[in-house]
């Protein structure tokens, strides 16, 4: 670089890019330079820009700050000798602007002098021609004042208009041209007003004509032809409006206001039949109305009685049951609750008297039973005995109170009702591609196609930060192991990780690779490693990258078999990388100590899998999902099927048929083990995979669900869906 600023040739530096860099070698000539505003250069491109507008928009950029010697520093130590090129060239356009700037003086003293005998010969002509336009603006002008005499404003109105354009504002011709322009105009809006008038009034269109009278008669107020028809057309319009509002009252059953407005009709209009023949139906049906309404009356005091009646007879039965129990009169006091509770099923205190009742009478029968010498073993022994009567009904009670199994595809949890929306949380301006908890399920992570990731506060249902900073959909966000950091994964090829407390970036991953030379693979997913140490990416180029979190430097990559069939994933809450081949899944075993983590990759690359799960050949398949003790993983695909594997041998456990006509779109275990849930269209199921029902369904999104996760300690569940919405939904506890 030279010790002293030049003026580079643009057209040599534009010229030197083109031919030496291609699209990549660009963007990392920007991406890596030592000055940081050329670094800000990138933020000039968008999308599908080709290398010649890449470059343009730079090098506009670059002329702007006055960074073309750091730009051509760039190029030297890119391309070494390229520097002194576009100092010669520099110098070669030096000279020819001094030649130019010489001849183009020497053009210019010329060109003023015949300009100044052309500007002497052309004073001359306007002079004249001034002369001559002056006679012919008198002369048009007294020609004007006679037409306008006349009230010829139409004559006068055209002759104004020449003056007009031949010399603006001559004499008062602005102010005469007004007045022509206002007398034709009023005289030709009244004209047409009456002919739209008289039309309407004769078409039956009362309101319209009444406006187009009035309006004449706000022109010409002594107008007697208007005055006439507007009289008309409002007695018209006054029948019409009755008569129409008539009849939508009695359309819509309103018969006292439909008689009212019959009878205005007729008022004016005596012979008017539909008006008559409508108004002695009105008066039929107002008349049934009233027979009606009091009817119901008499029926709603009857009821009022009737309900008086029952209020008494439930507070007898109650007050007898009180007293009764005061009196440790059980069976009394349980047959009085339950006549209470056939009147008033809701009754919550009567019911816990009850259940106190029934428990004292039990406890007493056993006590005296006890007493004569019987134990609750002897009635297991003595099945003639009456106290079989009492032991059969608790072992019903206790039986009652557990969950039953049946062959449908519903059990009784679903039932219960305990599964409920807890927070739906909107913020996204468009899809939501992924939504997670935190470590201790108090906050989650969403991820949007509005190019964002946002977390949120589960228990106060609020947006706690807003992360932007991609240029395209986010598809994943994940928490790492202690909840400060947040990774999200992007569509613009790059994966960041933020501090949540200070929204801001604190490593940003580089792009994997390009396909074909062209653009770069979305990156699909990405979470951390257990220990926090790690972040891994999985993206359209089919393979598994590994980042430290805290630079974002390249640490390690597993590679897919084929670029075009493969997809990778990783699943780190377990022992194993779960890798899409184009056969099925394979799944390859790793160990969290970093010494031992590139020698289990390497292997995979050539092939070596701990188990293949050759049946789950998919087409669109979500991420797949571990349980907690990472025993079994779970896959699913558009087949509208999800199987249930073991871990160590690759062997299906079970297979989930959710729905024949839409694929699975999100698959989760749950932490006990013992649940997973898929989401197809707009519900998610959970499953039962020990016996392969369904325990519950959770509606409620408006789109299709597109991730489904569950909380750490199993208490919340989480759904993402099209709608632009994230749901927290409640799990019952103790299932």
């Amino acid at each position: 670089m030279a010790e002293e600023p030049e003026q580079y040739n643009l057209t040599a530096i534009r010229r030197v890019l083109l031919q030496s860099f291609n699209t990549d070698e660009l963007d990392d000539l920007f991406y890596f330079a030592e000055t940081v505003e050329l670094r800000v250069a990138r933020n000039e491109y968008v999308p599908h820009d080709s290398l010649r507008t890449k470059i343009r928009k730079a090098m506009d950029y670059c002329e702007r700050r006055g960074l073309l010697h750091q730009l051509v520093a760039e190029i030297e130590e890119a391309r070494p000798g390229q520097s002194e090129v576009l100092r010669a060239e520099a110098r070669k356009a030096e000279r020819a602007q001094l030649e130019a700037e010489e001849r183009a003086r020497r053009e210019a003293e010329a060109a003023e002098e015949a300009a100044r005998l052309e500007a002497e010969r052309l004073a001359c002509e306007r002079q004249e021609a001034a002369e001559r336009r002056k006679v012919r603006l008198l002369e048009l002008y007294r020609n004007a004042a006679d037409r306008l005499a006349e009230r010829d404003w139409a004559g006068g109105r055209e002759l104004l208009i020449q003056i007009e354009e031949m010399e603006s504002g001559f004499l008062d011709v602005p102010a005469l041209l007004q007045q022509a322009n206002v007398e034709l105009a009023r005289a030709q809006q009244v004209d047409g007003l009456m002919a739209q008038g008289t039309e309407n009034l004769e078409e039956g269109k009362w309101w319209l004509a009444s406006e187009a009278f009035r309006q004449v008669l706000v022109l010409v107020p002594d107008h007697a032809q208007a005055q006439a028809h507007l009289q008309e057309a409002e007695q018209q319009e006054a029948i019409a409006g009755s008569l129409v509002k008539g009849q939508n009252c009695f359309r819509s059953g309103r018969w006292a206001e439909a008689i009212a407005c019959f009878e205005a009709v007729l008022e004016v209009d005596p012979k008017q039949g539909e008006a008559t023949g409508l108004l002695e139906e009105a008066r039929a049906q107002e008349r049934a109305r009233l027979e009606e309404e009091s009817r119901q009356a008499q029926e709603a005091r009857d009821a009022q009685l009737r309900q008086e009646v029952l209020q008494a007879e439930r507070t007898r039965l109650y007050d007898e049951g009180c007293a009764a129990a005061q009196e440790k009169d059980w069976p009394k006091a349980i047959k009085r609750f339950e006549a209470v509770l056939k009147i008033d099923p809701d009754n919550l205190d009567t019911a816990n008297r009850l259940a106190h009742a029934r428990a004292r009478r039990d406890e007493m029968v056993r006590r005296s039973w006890e007493e004569a010498g019987f134990g609750f073993a002897q009635f297991e022994d003595s099945p003639s005995s009456g106290q079989d009567l009492l032991r059969g009904r608790f072992r019903q009670e206790a039986d009652a109170k557990q969950p039953q199994r049946t062959p449908a595809r519903q059990s009784s949890a679903a039932k219960s009702g305990d599964w409920g929306t807890v927070r739906t949380l909107r913020g996204h301006t468009g899809k939501v591609c992924r939504a997670a908890f935190g470590p201790d399920s108090n906050w989650l992570v969403t991820a949007g196609e509005d190019k964002t990731a946002r977390v949120w506060d589960v228990g106060a249902g609020k947006m706690v930060a807003e992360l932007r900073g991609h240029d395209d959909k986010v598809n994943c966000a994940a928490f790492g192991p202690d909840g400060t950091l947040v990774v999200t994964a992007s569509d613009d090829g790059r994966a960041r990780v933020w501090r949540v407390v200070t929204r801001q970036m604190v490593a940003e991953t580089k792009k994997h690779g390009t396909w074909l030379g062209m653009g770069w693979q979305a990156v699909i997913g990405a979470a951390f490693f257990p220990d926090g140490n790690l972040v891994a990416t999985t993206a359209s180029d089919a393979k598994v990258r590994m980042w430290d979190p805290s630079s974002g430097k390249f640490k390690g990559e597993l590679d897919g078999k084929d670029a075009f069939a493969v997809r990778a994933y990783c699943s780190l809450g377990g022992r194993y990388l779960l890798v899409e081949h184009k056969d099925g899944w394979g799944r390859i075993p790793r160990d969290i100590q970093t010494d031992k983590l590139w020698t289990a990759l390497r292997q995979a690359q050539m092939g070596k899998f701990a188990a293949a799960l050759a049946d789950a050949s998919l087409l669109a398949v979500p991420e797949p999902s571990f349980s907690g003790d990472g025993k079994k993983a779970i896959t699913a695909g558009d087949d509208g099927v999800a199987r249930i594997w073991h871990a160590a041998t690759g062997e299906i456990a079970c297979v989930l048929n959710v729905r024949e006509d839409h694929p699975v779109r999100a698959v989760a275990f749950h932490p006990n083990g013992r649940w997973a849930a898929t989401a197809a269209s707009e519900t998610v199921q959970v499953w039962d995979v020990d016996n392969g029902t369904v325990v519950t369904e959770l509606r409620g999104h408006g789109n299709a669900v597109n991730s489904v996760a569950f909380g750490a300690d199993g208490t919340l569940a989480v759904t993402a869906s099209d709608d632009g919405t994230a749901r927290v939904w409640r799990v019952p506890a103790g299932q």
